[in-house]
C-alpha cells in the first residue's frame, strides 16, 4: 500500500503542477507569445505532438464537408504548429517553455522568432498576466474541487436540537466503556472532582461538583444539544444549556472556577479524580439509567497532569448539499483557508508558526490518511488544499516563483527602466538555493518533529 500511497502522491502533485503550468500556456498564447514545448512531466519523451490552428482556407473546406484529414495533420503550406506537446517519461510536474524566458532551444534560431512574440518582447501588463494565470489556474482548480468534494458526496450532520448522542467507535472511548449505544438520550449530567489542588499554595480542593452556579450541588437533569448563535453549535460558540458544556473539563488555565467564594485557577495531580456521573434513557426503552465514568489524571511529557478525555457527540444524520449551497460552501472554505495559508506563512518563522507548516513529507502523510479514510470529501478537499497552497505559495515575490516576476515587471512599468538579465539570473539563483534549503529544513524538521495534522 505504501507504494500505492506515493504513486497517488506524485500524480496528484504532478496533475497541480501540470494545470498551473498549462495557465501559462493559454494566457502565453493569448497573447501571442511564441511557445516552443509544453511537457507533462521530465525526462526522455514517450510522445510528442504538435497540434494546427485552421487556415481560413481549411476552415472553409471543413464548412463544405471536405475531408481535412491531411490538412489536420500537415499544414497547407507544409508547416508544422509551433507548440510541441510532451508525455515524458518521469511524472513530477511538467513545464511550459516560452521565447524569451530562459534558453531558446537549438533547433530554433532566436532570429527566427520576432521580438514582440518573445515574453520580453510584449509589454508589462501581458507579461503580469502570463505569470499570474498559473496562480489563477491553482486557484480555480482548488475552488472546484472544493465544489466537488460538497456536491458530488454525502454529508455528515448533527441533530443539535435533539439529546441523542452518537458514540465513538473507539473501544477504549470512556462513554463506549459505560455501555452507552448510538441514539440514547442524556437526560442528565454532573461531574464530580476529588483531590484537585488550586494553584495558589497547593491548598487542597477535596470536593467540585460542574455543572451548578455554586459549584456544590449536582443537578438532576440537563437541557438537550443547542447550536450556538451561529448556528454551527461548535465548541467556539458553545452554550451553557449544552450537553458539552456540562461535560467540559473545568481543570484548565482558561477556566477559573468558584473555590471558597473566590474565582481560583484548578489544577490536578496524580491522586486526582474526574468522575462523570450520566443519566440516560436507553433507545427503544423507557428505563432510566444511570452510570459513573471515571476519567482519571495522566501524566504529560511537561510532567504535569491532565485528565482523559471524553467526545459526546449529537446525534448524526447524512444529507446532501445541493449545487448552489455547495458553491456556497466552497467560497467560505477557500477564503478561510486562503487567510490561514497566509496566516501561517506570516508566522512561519516563530516557534509556534514552524510547528504548523510541514513540507513533502507532511503532505505525504495527509494524502495516506485521506486515502485510508475513505471519504470523497476529506480527499478533494486536502487536494483542494494543496493546490491552493500551491497558488499562495507561488504568489509570494520569492525568485524565481511567479510573484517574483510580477513583482519585476511592475519595477519595470513604474521605473521604466530594463533590469539587467546579470541581476535577474543572480537573484534567481540566490532564490532557487534558499527553496532548496527551505524544502531540506521541512523534510528534517517533518521526520523529526511531524507536522500536528
Amino acid at each position: 500500500m505504501i507504494v500505492v500511497y506515493i504513486i497517488v502522491l506524485i500524480l496528484g502533485l504532478s496533475v497541480l503542477v501540470c494545470l498551473h503550468e498549462l495557465g501559462h500556456l493559454c494566457v502565453a498564447k493569448i497573447c501571442k507569445v511564441y511557445c516552443y514545448e509544453y511537457s507533462i512531466g521530465f525526462g526522455p519523451a514517450i510522445v510528442k505532438h504538435r497540434f494546427r490552428h485552421r487556415t481560413r482556407e481549411e476552415k472553409r473546406r471543413y464548412k463544405e464537408g471536405s475531408p481535412l484529414f491531411r490538412a489536420l495533420v500537415k499544414g497547407v503550406d507544409g508547416t508544422p504548429g509551433e507548440t510541441e506537446y510532451c508525455l515524458r517519461w518521469i511524472p513530477l510536474g511538467g513545464y511550459v517553455a516560452m521565447a524569451g524566458e530562459d534558453e531558446e532551444p537549438e533547433e530554433i534560431p532566436v532570429a527566427a522568432i520576432p521580438k514582440e512574440r518573445t515574453l520580453g518582447g510584449v509589454n508589462h501588463f501581458k507579461q503580469i498576466c502570463i505569470m499570474l494565470a498559473g496562480i489563477a489556474m491553482n486557484f480555480l482548480v482548488a475552488y472546484l474541487l472544493f465544489f466537488v468534494a460538497y456536491a458530488a458526496f454525502d454529508q455528515t450532520g448533527y441533530h443539535y436540537d435533539s439529546n441523542a448522542v452518537t458514540v465513538s467507535s473507539d473501544p477504549e472511548d470512556p462513554i463506549a466503556k459505560a455501555g452507552l449505544e448510538t441514539g440514547d438520550e442524556i437526560v442528565g449530567l454532573y461531574q464530580v472532582y476529588e483531590n484537585l489542588y488550586t494553584s495558589e499554595g497547593d491548598a487542597l480542593v477535596e470536593e467540585l461538583v460542574f455543572p451548578s452556579q455554586e459549584n456544590q450541588k449536582p443537578i438532576e437533569s440537563y437541557l438537550s444539544y443547542k447550536p450556538g448563535t451561529d448556528g454551527s453549535g461548535g465548541l467556539d460558540d458553545i452554550a451553557e444549556d449544552c450537553i458539552n458544556y456540562a461535560g467540559m473539563n473545568i481543570v484548565s488555565n482558561a477556566y477559573p472556577v468558584l473555590v471558597d467564594g473566590k474565582e481560583q485557577t484548578v489544577v490536578c495531580k496524580a491522586d486526582s479524580t474526574r468522575t462523570l456521573h450520566l443519566t440516560y434513557v436507553e433507545k427503544g426503552s423507557e428505563e432510566t439509567k444511570e452510570v459513573s465514568v471515571p476519567l482519571l489524571a495522566e501524566e504529560q511529557e511537561n510532567g504535569s497532569y491532565a485528565f482523559e478525555g471524553f467526545v459526546l457527540d449529537p446525534e448524526s444524520y447524512v444529507f446532501r448539499l445541493s449545487p448552489t449551497e455547495a458553491l456556497e460552501v466552497s467560497g467560505r472554505q477557500f477564503s478561510s483557508m486562503f487567510c490561514e495559508i497566509y496566516k501561517a506563512l506570516g508566522s512561519l518563522f516563530t516557534p509556534e508558526g514552524w510547528k504548523n507548516v510541514g513540507g513533502i513529507v507532511s503532505i505525504y502523510r495527509i494524502s495516506t490518511d485521506a486515502v485510508t479514510s475513505g471519504s470523497g470529501t476529506y480527499f478533494f478537499s486536502l487536494w483542494a488544499y494543496i493546490s491552493l497552497n500551491l497558488g499562495c505559495f507561488n504568489l509570494i515575490p520569492l525568485p524565481p516563483l511567479d510573484g517574483w516576476n510580477v513583482l519585476l515587471a511592475l519595477g519595470e512599468t513604474v521605473t521604466r527602466k530594463k533590469i539587467p538579465s546579470r541581476v535577474k539570473g543572480i537573484a534567481g539563483t540566490i532564490g532557487m538555493a534558499v527553496l532548496m534549503i527551505l524544502a531540506i529544513l521541512l523534510i528534517v524538521k517533518d521526520v523529526m518533529v511531524p507536522m500536528p495534522i
